[in-house]
């Protein structure tokens, strides 16, 4: 089975939204720590921290949308219907986990 470029190509690109959503979080939460540590206000760093955790929680959900989106393109309706559910599941979770933060 051959894969076309243009596969490699979205491939490369979910990779560095990857890496680019997990170093901007990494980089969230030392923010926010180093804040939480330094500050008598503990409100703004576990601020940043908290952003972090959902930047961080939000990164594999992108990647499933980008998954969806290139689904459609090639008619793949199964692999849409299931990265969907996959898709509602997160975002589940991901309102839950706002929702007990407010």
């Amino acid at each position: 089975m051959n894969a076309s470029p243009r596969y490699f190509d979205i491939d490369r690109l979910f990779a560095r939204l990857m890496l680019a959503g997990v170093g901007s979080s990494a980089a969230c939460m030392v923010i926010g720590l180093v804040m939480f540590l330094a500050a008598d206000d503990l409100s703004h760093g576990t601020a940043v921290v908290t952003f972090g955790l959902m930047l961080l929680m939000l990164t594999p959900a992108l990647r499933v949308a980008g998954a969806v989106v290139e689904a459609i393109r090639a008619r793949d309706w199964f692999f849409v219907t299931t990265t969907g559910v996959v898709i509602l599941l997160l975002g589940l979770t991901l309102t839950l986990a706002l929702y007990r933060v407010s």
